[in-house]
């Protein structure tokens, strides 16, 4: 086992820690930790909120092709789609 001298030389302190200094700099570290998970978690929903939008935009307002209707499209219909309506 590490002694908290060992320990302290390690991470570069002058003078070796106490075991309440390791104590609180754990805590700091894990309060650290928590806050960082919790904005890290908000920034997760915010990217997926945006993405199922944007989904949601493409696939209502922007002529988004599911297989399904592909399928039933005639040629004309697809080269209209391709290259606009002017070019046809």
């Amino acid at each position: 086992m590490e002694s908290l001298e060992d320990y302290s030389k390690e991470i570069g302190l002058r003078e070796a820690m106490t075991l309440d200094a390791l104590i609180e700099s754990h805590r700091h570290l894990r309060t650290l930790n928590l806050e960082f998970n919790d904005q890290w978690r908000k920034e997760l929903t915010k990217g997926y909120e945006r993405g199922c939008a944007e989904g949601k935009t493409l696939a209502m307002e922007q002529d988004f092709l599911s297989i399904d209707r592909l399928r039933t499209m005639t040629i004309g219909e697809l080269s209209v789609l391709i290259v606009g309506p002017e070019s046809v």
